[in-house]
């Protein structure tokens, strides 16, 4: 399986910093516990985004276009 330099660099930051950061959210460091989780989905939607190369999320008809498939 083939992964790339990218997504290894953003899994093992992401797995240090899980690991790193304490997770409370009623105590005083309860930012920086809810800051990690919000940048991993930041990135993540960013990712998401840019896989789409301009396309809509829900675009065209979708029986249609199975249909003009065929």
């Amino acid at each position: 399986m083939r992964f790339g330099l990218l997504a290894m660099v953003g899994m093992g930051f992401l797995s240090v910093s899980a690991l790193a950061t304490p997770i409370s959210i009623s105590s005083w460091y309860a930012g920086a516990s809810l800051l990690q989780p919000l940048v991993a989905i930041a990135v993540v939607a960013f990712a998401f985004h840019i896989s789409l190369a301009g396309r809509p999320l829900f675009g065209g008809d979708l029986l249609g276009d199975a249909a003009e498939r065929r």
